[in-house]
This record gives structure tokens, C-alpha cells and sequence, in this order.
């Protein structure tokens, strides 16, 4: 690495469980999922929309993230957040909670989005870089609530060379994009002055060798760092090099 490089700086997203979840996740837990331990789909928004200055990523979860997507998306305010998949494993006891091996556990999820790169699946949809499992013990005779997150991140050679000014672009255009494929990556595609924004399926489009300029949407607003899952991306972009 020359004196001119240097990684990129990236943060976890902080979580943000809202109460209601759990009396949800108590229903399903007493009247559907019993003692079956294995892992549950679950859904998570990321705002995009109003973002406070110096602000960390962070993802929420409410009462419907663990229905049917569409009935998730519903909940939702329109056209300001990214939806992000993950799974839920619940333990039944709190004994099973603590010993359970932390790191294999984040292996695994990690496993996850590099089986998704592989095969290809993040290119129609890129919020598989940002996938999650939670880890959770619920004590439902006590009302407590143990859970723990993960957000796996793949590590890749890619190195900062420099940093130049923004691309031109209208911010309308971002965000008529943004809001008709509900995704944060995508190709920006350049001709003279002319610039179109693509969806990130056709990045198998591009000759490898050929520049390429991505959209990414970074929820993260500090100067200091970026949102976590750019790093997912780097790998898969090394990867299919």
C-alpha cells in the first residue's frame, strides 16, 4: 500500500428494535413457533430519506418484520426505505443464548452473502450485501427480551487510491432511480455528458476492464466512514473481476 492509499473506513449499523416486535415475536413464539429453533425470515428497514448530519447506518425492526415482505413494506412510509432481509434464530434457553459459539454464528451469515455473490443473486438483489441474523432467547414468563445482532463483512484487497469531485447529476434523477427499484446500487453510465443510471443486474454487461462508475447509498452521513455493506460490495466486484 502506497502513502497515497488507504482503506476505507466503514461502520455497523446501529439496531433499533421497536417494542412492538416482541409482543409480535411473543405471539408467534407461543402459538406457532414453539420450540423450533431454526432460523426465521425476518425484515428490517433502513431510512434513507431524512438523515441527520453525522448520523450512523441503522436499521429498525417492528411488529411486521416478521410477516410476509409485502405486508412489511406496507408498514412502511413510501418511497424513503431500503428493505433489508435477514434471520432470526431463537433459542429456548437463556443458558443456550450465552453459549452459543458468536463467531461461527457470524461465519455462518457471512457464508451467506458470499454463497449470494457466488451465485449471483445480489445482482438483481443488492440488498443481500446488507443481510443480518439476530440471535435471541425470550424469557415470555419474565417479559425479557435477550437478542443479539450480526452484520457480516466480507473482507477484500480494494484500497482508497483518491477521492475526486462528485459526478453531475441530477438529484431528482437518484431518486426517481432509487424509488422505482428500491435498491441502493447501481450503475452509473456514462457517454460524453450524457450520464443514464442502470440497475446493478447488468453489471455482467460491462467488460471487466472497462471503467465503471456505481451508485452506491450510503446511510451512513459521517465524514469519517461508510455504511458497512460497501465492503460486501468491494468484495463481489473482486470477485467477478
Amino acid at each position: 500500500m502506497t502513502t497515497s492509499e488507504s482503506q476505507l473506513k466503514t461502520s455497523a449499523p446501529k439496531s433499533f428494535v421497536d417494542s412492538s416486535f416482541f409482543t409480535r415475536f411473543s405471539e408467534l413464539k407461543l402459538n406457532e413457533y414453539k420450540l423450533d429453533d431454526s432460523l426465521k425470515d425476518v425484515h428490517a428497514n433502513m431510512e434513507f430519506k431524512s438523515l441527520g448530519s453525522s448520523q450512523a447506518p441503522s436499521i429498525s425492526l417492528n411488529d411486521s418484520s416478521l410477516d410476509t415482505l409485502e405486508e412489511f413494506e406496507s408498514s412502511l412510509p413510501i418511497h424513503s426505505n431500503f428493505i433489508i432481509n435477514g434471520h432470526i434464530k431463537n433459542v429456548n434457553t437463556l443458558e443456550d443464548f450465552k453459549k452459543i459459539n458468536k463467531l461461527e454464528f457470524l461465519t455462518n451469515a457471512g457464508k451467506f452473502i458470499y454463497d449470494s455473490i457466488i451465485e449471483r443473486t445480489i445482482l438483481d438483489d443488492p440488498t443481500l450485501l446488507s443481510y443480518f441474523q439476530l440471535l435471541s432467547f425470550s424469557d415470555l414468563k419474565k417479559y425479557k427480551y435477550y437478542y443479539w445482532f450480526c452484520f457480516p463483512t466480507l473482507e477484500s484487497d480494494w484500497t482508497m487510491v483518491k477521492q475526486t469531485d462528485l459526478i453531475d447529476i441530477d438529484p431528482q434523477t437518484i431518486n426517481d432511480f432509487i424509488v422505482s427499484s428500491k435498491n441502493p446500487i447501481s450503475i452509473l453510465k456514462t457517454s460524453g455528458e450524457n450520464i443514464e443510471i442502470e440497475p446493478f443486474s447488468n453489471l455482467s454487461q460491462f467488460p471487466t476492464d472497462s471503467d465503471l462508475h456505481l451508485l452506491f447509498i450510503d446511510t451512513s452521513t459521517r465524514e469519517s466512514d461508510c455504511h458497512y455493506s460497501i465492503q460486501n460490495l468491494l468484495t463481489a466486484l473482486a470477485i467477478y473481476d
